[in-house]
């Protein structure tokens, strides 16, 4: 089994945002098990947040096909050792993954002023 992290957008390509619930059971369509999530804000949009189990050896094809299901340019991922990734249609005009902008799936405590 793999532990992946995932940050899935909520906006649609074209407008519109996806409904957790979809994206919950495109998640589970596609053969991720979700074991942690939660909804944080990136630099622009609304992001669902999460760690999944997959025992899957082709994940980047699974995410590939999951990004055209939810309507996505791209998906950005970390896979079990720790590699980010950006899977998708349009993963190509995101450019590299930036490990700043993924969003971790615990929230970091805030720090006490």
């Amino acid at each position: 089994m793999k532990t992946i992290q995932l940050n899935i957008g909520l906006n649609i390509t074209g407008g519109g945002t996806l409904p957790l619930a979809i994206v919950q059971t495109k998640l589970a369509a596609h053969g991720f098990i979700i074991t942690r999530s939660r909804v944080a804000q990136s630099r622009s949009e609304q992001t669902f947040v999460c760690a999944c189990t997959t025992n899957s050896a082709i994940v980047a094809i699974r995410i590939h096909n999951l990004a055209i299901a939810l309507q996505q340019e791209a998906i950005a991922w970390v896979d079990d050792k720790g590699t980010g990734h950006l899977t998708g249609p349009q993963a190509v005009l995101w450019g590299e993954f930036n490990p700043a902008e993924f969003l971790p799936v615990v929230e970091p405590n805030p720090v006490e002023a």
